[in-house]
């Protein structure tokens, strides 16, 4: 699936000077099977960018086609059946249900969507080393195990395409790295798009390519 973005800039950006930007008021185009990382320092409109192209903000200009496809033209039932099939993501502010347990919450996901086999995500919890924490209550991890946990229920669905917000902010250097290659593997085996925008520069990826926002 291509995702084009065509003469993009988020409403509230409108009289910021993003001349520098490789994307706002540019012509983008990803493939699926691309690794893109976003590069978006603080105030740059991240966070917007990955609602928009998750279909939760509209106010915008220019224009976000999905193999040349509008989505301002997309009512709430496309996007329910882009967001089972064909769009994972990772939120910055993970979206977990904290009174269900880690499992229940990867769980609750797929069984909304176009899932893959528990003993799947159960082998990516393993890799990413969350197995004793599915049974918790999610209220009772850390914030670098909600993220890990973010990550599965991610990877538990079926996709296209994988954006993630600031999927590795609270995790150490070691499991950044056991993330990226779970991650990366996926995506490969899957021949998916990812999209994963940050604040700061990142070596864990092999990108095809980096835009600065």
């Amino acid at each position: 699936m291509e995702i084009r973005l065509q003469q993009l800039l988020p409403n509230p950006l409108t009289d910021r000077d993003t001349s520098d930007s490789a994307i706002w008021r540019k012509e983008v185009v990803w493939q699926s099977g691309q690794l893109t990382h976003v590069h978006a320092p603080s105030g740059t409109g991240k966070t917007s960018l990955t609602h928009m192209l998750y279909g939760l903000r509209h106010d915008y200009q220019g224009a976000i086609t999905y193999d040349g496809r509008d989505v301002a033209q997309f009512d709430l039932r496309t996007w329910c059946g882009l967001r089972k099939d064909h769009i994972s993501i990772v939120f910055q502010d993970l979206r977990l249900l904290p009174n269900y347990t880690a499992a229940e919450n990867i769980q609750l996901n797929a069984e909304l969507q176009d899932s893959v086999p528990r003993s799947a995500w159960e082998s990516y919890a393993a890799e990413l080393g969350i197995t004793h924490q599915l049974a918790q209550p999610l209220h009772q991890l850390s914030q670098g195990e909600r993220q890990r946990v973010a990550i599965v229920r991610a990877l538990a669905q079926q996709f296209d395409w994988l954006i993630m917000d600031e999927p590795f902010s609270h995790l150490d250097e070691n499991n950044r790295s056991k993330a990226a290659t779970l991650i990366t593997h996926i995506c490969e085996e899957r021949a998916a798009g990812l999209v994963v925008l940050q604040l700061n520069e990142d070596h864990y990826f092999p990108y095809h390519q980096t835009f600065r926002l």
